[in-house]
């Protein structure tokens, strides 16, 4: 074999090399999406779940939300400015995870369900107030969406009636 021959040898292992090494990049970049995706979902899911957990954690945070799903006009001063940090915050981890979804980094098939929640939201008088006092403090894009999603029972105020949402629940859909 001539030194040629050995030189076009060596250059086909190398390029042989440098394809399978861009593979394997490849493959790994595709694993550390998929794995940054399945992290942010995580995330904006424990989100969702701090928001319900404070009700049960914070020992007056249920009846503020009570009354203050009614209107806040229902509210103290005090009890006003925790339903508004309360219900923002909630707002707030919508709006991240409509920002995943609208990237591709959430599911169709978990945004469905998620998208009721925040439709019972919108339905409860207290929200609404909310709403328009911290809109605007929201993404431009978040806000088109968020006004332009129709709440789930529209208009529909708490009383007494099995038609009524679940008020311990913050998403405001039945459970059972």
């Amino acid at each position: 074999m001539s030194l040629e021959e050995i030189y076009y040898v060596g250059q086909t292992i190398a390029v042989i090399a440098i394809v399978g090494s861009l593979f394997a990049l490849i493959a790994q970049n595709r694993a550390a999406q998929k794995q940054a995706q399945e992290s942010t979902v995580r995330n904006q899911i424990q989100g969702l779940q701090n928001i319900s957990r404070a009700l049960f954690e914070t020992p007056d945070l249920a009846g503020i939300w009570l009354r203050g799903i009614e209107g806040i006009d229902r509210l103290s001063a005090e009890e006003r400015v925790k339903f508004l940090a309360y219900v923002t915050y909630a707002l707030r981890t919508w709006e991240g995870l409509y920002a995943q979804f609208k990237d591709g980094k959430f599911p169709e098939s978990d945004w469905a369900g998620h998208i009721e929640m925040l439709r019972g939201l919108q339905a409860l008088t207290g929200v609404a107030n909310v709403w328009e006092l911290r809109g605007h403090a929201f993404s431009a894009d978040f806000r088109r969406f968020y006004e332009s999603s129709a709440p789930t029972n529209e208009g529909r105020k708490l009383g007494s009636g099995a038609d009524q949402p679940n008020t311990a629940n913050p998403g405001g859909e039945k459970l059972g």
